[in-house]
């Protein structure tokens, strides 16, 4: 045999073989299953905001009188709202609600990014 015949058997088998390769749904496959595990992720990740909401409400006075207590900066936010008739204990709330917010909207970033 030729080597010019050969190398006209080998590309025919590649070509076939390409062609085989190139039509046999692999890609609609993936992504059918990757679609698939979408809604449980989904389902996990906003539970584990739920679990994480659910434990820092519980943790919600403790984390504010421990802001009170800790920062020459919330003391002087603590006096300021005093002063414009705000009960003591709402600087270091307000604080430790932005705190929990910032988790809400770090979860909500995660469930974008899966859609």
């Amino acid at each position: 045999m030729s080597s010019d015949s050969i190398e006209r058997l080998l590309q025919a088998d590649f070509e076939e073989a390409r062609a085989a390769l190139e039509h046999d749904g692999f890609p609609e496959r993936l992504l059918a299953r990757l679609q698939k595990g979408r809604r449980a992720r989904l389902l996990v990740i906003g539970g584990a905001g739920g679990v994480g909401a659910i434990i820092a409400g519980a943790q919600f006075a403790s984390i504010s009188s421990e802001l009170a207590a800790s920062s020459h900066f919330v003391r002087q936010l603590t006096a300021l709202a005093e002063n414009a008739g705000f009960s003591p204990a709402f600087a270091p709330a307000m604080l430790a609600a932005g705190a929990i917010a910032a988790g809400f909207i770090a979860t909500a970033f995660v469930l974008r990014a899966e859609q």
